[in-house]
């Protein structure tokens, strides 16, 4: 990302969880970028020990797609990527303008 940083010092293996504000001490943007950062981390971090690395079942996949299943509604946020909503609770995506879903 392009941007006017005054540095970047975020350094994953201190494993640190938080960056304190000092009295007195001005505010700097390395200080927020720092601490963005950090909370990103632990939230994969959280995400993996939580979830696991590929969100789905050990067996049965999860989650099955039926080819006949009724649309109640049909969205796309960008050109490419979509969302359809179905009877059941079914919920499709198509990431390449609703070519394949």
């Amino acid at each position: 990302m392009k941007g006017d940083f005054s540095r970047i010092r975020y350094a994953p293996e201190k494993h640190y969880t938080r960056v304190l504000k000092q009295q007195g001490r001005v505010d700097l943007d390395s200080d927020w970028n720092e601490q963005s950062l950090i909370f990103d981390r632990l939230d994969r971090k959280k995400a993996i020990d939580i979830i696991g690395r590929c969100g789905v079942p050990k067996k049965g996949g999860g989650f099955k797609i039926l080819a006949n299943t009724f649309l109640n509604d049909v969205v796309f946020p960008t050109a490419a990527n979509g969302w359809a909503v179905g009877n059941d609770g079914n919920i499709i995506f198509t990431d390449d303008g609703g070519n394949t879903w």
